[in-house]
């Protein structure tokens, strides 16, 4: 089941009703119900690969006083997702390190596994081993009710591309029930028309357009073109997705957090990343930076560099950032593509942590800069230029491939202003997306103007509301309804 098929309003349309049938205190039933069936539809045998991970993350919860018990368990949650989305690569690696350093052995493919990996599984995964750090620490408390713990793992709102929600985020909101409200409703249908909007006016629109294969075998302006398409068709597919269920989890009652604030205008590589899949970014710092800082090896070295404070402060910050990014990296995709592309990005918040002296100096002699609309300008250029080049390696998902997409935007081969895209179909989707881009930009520099903007829309005429809404149910409706390919949401297959 996708959430762009009729299937899924379907199943929503029923799952929505019957919600609000039962009584307030049994809904988290009909949570529960609905998740799985909807996990089940997409397929039975990953329904039971969830289930077995629900279980044992449950387990390792319930035994998180019992140190050595718990850290078997916790690894033993991890599990599934290191089989059936990195053994192969890792088996693959060895057998490249094997050969180069004239090992006579040979590890067995185990590419049969990657067909089988559930979807979302970096998702839940990630949300099940939170749980049981979480409870480890005190920082939540132990659900008892496994049905209710299976309900926070698996819930549909969030079960195939996050967000990546801790327990005490939403652990009380699936369980204590809601009365039905008009406002919520509304609210709720509107963000998912804007998701449905998004991902199938935008994203799919510029992906029926480009490929990687473009980026690869042309030069100059059209691989330019290319990358800067696709960081709009990534955007808008993953966003897209995030208003679609957050905006169905608004309609049964239930606040999920935001997973995006206008990125590509951000300034900075830091702050793009504090503005783009922001629960990825805060389970990082919060289950593996901040306590690998705090672990003894980085506790070690920062003694040994108590001579020079700089030196004390920036060296295990830039080992722990490596760490970090070479992480997120490879929890995109088991290839080394998505590990430089992890690096990419690490690489420059590595050196602005050693040119930070040097930034501040530079702030301090020309402080005009700071509130420079040029300069602001300048920065968000050059960081959307910086993210677009990143993404030479997660398009392809290949290091060799990311490498030719950068070198073929720097030579020229036959014609450099050669142009092989259907420019025409690409005009709206473009259109739109600068419009939505700024409205998203704008809502974030002066979140007073959102209501500004929704007070001017509610006092425009009925006829033009009408119209307006008309016009974007039937663009949509007409794309769900179509038989087609549907294509799927890019972080599915992560």
């Amino acid at each position: 089941m996708t959430l762009t098929g009729i299937s899924f309003v379907l199943f929503f349309f029923i799952a929505f009703n019957i919600y609000y049938l039962v009584p307030v205190k049994k809904q988290w039933y009909v949570l529960l119900a609905a998740s799985l069936c909807f996990y089940g539809l997409i397929s039975i045998k990953m329904l039971f690969i969830l289930l077995l991970v629900s279980i044992i993350s449950y387990l390792a919860a319930i035994f998180h006083k019992k140190k050595f018990l718990f850290w078997c368990l916790f690894l033993l949650t991890l599990f599934p997702l290191v089989l059936f989305k990195y053994a192969a690569f890792f088996s693959d690696s060895l057998n490249i390190v094997f050969s180069l350093i004239k090992i006579n052995m040979r590890i067995p493919q185990l590419n049969f596994l990657l067909p089988l990996m559930p979807v979302g599984i970096s998702f839940w995964t990630f949300i099940s081993l939170s749980y049981c750090i979480d409870v480890q620490q005190n920082d939540t408390h132990l659900e008892k009710n496994f049905l209710k713990h299976l309900l926070y793992i698996s819930f549909f709102g969030y079960i195939t591309s996050g967000p990546i929600v801790k327990h005490n985020e939403v652990a009380n909101q699936l369980y204590i029930g809601y009365k039905f409200e008009i406002s919520s409703a509304i609210s709720g249908l509107k963000r998912i028309a804007f998701g449905y909007f998004k991902k199938l006016c935008i994203a799919d629109a510029i992906g029926s357009v480009i490929t990687p294969d473009i980026a690869l075998t042309n030069t100059g302006i059209t691989v330019f073109i290319s990358l800067i398409l696709f960081s709009l068709q990534l955007y808008f597919d993953f966003s897209g997705y995030t208003d679609i269920v957050i905006g169905c989890s608004k309609m049964l009652g239930i606040k999920l957090p935001e997973n995006f604030n206008a990125p590509y205008f951000s300034k900075s590589i830091t702050e793009f990343w504090r503005r783009w899949h922001i629960t990825l970014g805060e389970w990082f710092k919060s289950y593996l930076f901040y306590p690998f800082l705090r672990t003894k090896f980085i506790q070690k070295i920062s003694d040994l560099l108590d001579w020079n404070k700089y030196l004390k402060k920036t060296i295990p910050t830039c080992i722990a950032l490596f760490v970090f990014w070479f992480t997120v990296g490879l929890w995109h995709g088991a290839s080394f593509g998505f590990i430089f592309y992890g690096l990419f990005h690490g690489s420059f918040m590595i050196f602005s942590t050693i040119i930070k002296p040097l930034v501040k100096d530079f702030y301090k002699k020309l402080p005009f800069l700071k509130n420079n609309p040029l300069w602001s300008l300048f920065q968000i250029i050059r960081t959307y230029i910086l993210v677009c080049l990143g993404y030479s390696f997660f398009w392809t998902g290949g290091f060799p491939k990311g490498i030719t997409i950068i070198r073929n935007l720097f030579i020229s081969e036959n014609s450099y202003y050669s142009i092989p895209l259907n420019l025409g179909k690409l005009i709206l989707p473009v259109l739109f997306s600068i419009i939505i881009l700024g409205y998203e930009q704008l809502r974030y520099v002066k979140p007073e103007s959102d209501k500004l903007i929704k007070d001017f829309y509610n006092k425009c005429p009925k006829f033009i509301k009408y119209i307006v809404y008309s016009l974007i149910i039937l663009c949509i409706s007409a794309l769900i309804i179509r038989e087609r390919d549907y294509a799927s949401f890019i972080y599915y297959k992560f």
